[in-house]
């Protein structure tokens, strides 16, 4: 049984469970974090529904997979010319089979907590 087997027939393997960590880590209400904040699932964007509206990306990080798979994440920031969104923040995290083919995407909303 190969390491891909023994993930379950994960196609992302350990990577997939570090990503799921740091995910379930920005969704937890801990005391110690109320004031920092939170990712919430927001499925009304895409980066490219970002770009298109006047976004800018204020910063982006790429994480490899032995397989050449990959993540790459993106954060976002509204136009100060959006009354409403101003200010606010978005990560997106785009996934990329070896072939640099997008497989995937999703976007959370920074948004701060409530005490």
């Amino acid at each position: 049984m190969d390491e891909y087997q023994l993930m379950g027939n994960s196609r992302y393997g350990w990577g997939s469970i570090v990503a799921a960590a740091m995910a379930l880590y920005g969704t937890q209400a801990i005391a110690a974090d109320r004031d920092r904040g939170a990712w919430f699932y927001d499925i009304t964007s895409d980066s490219a529904i970002l770009a298109v509206h006047g976004w800018t990306i204020e910063s982006s990080a790429g994480l490899s997979w032995p397989d050449g798979s990959q993540a790459i994440a993106s954060f976002w920031k509204a136009p100060d010319s959006d009354s409403v969104y101003r200010g606010t923040v978005v990560r997106c995290i785009s996934y990329f089979s070896a072939d640099m083919i997008e497989t995937g995407e999703k976007c959370q909303m920074a948004v701060k907590r409530t005490k």
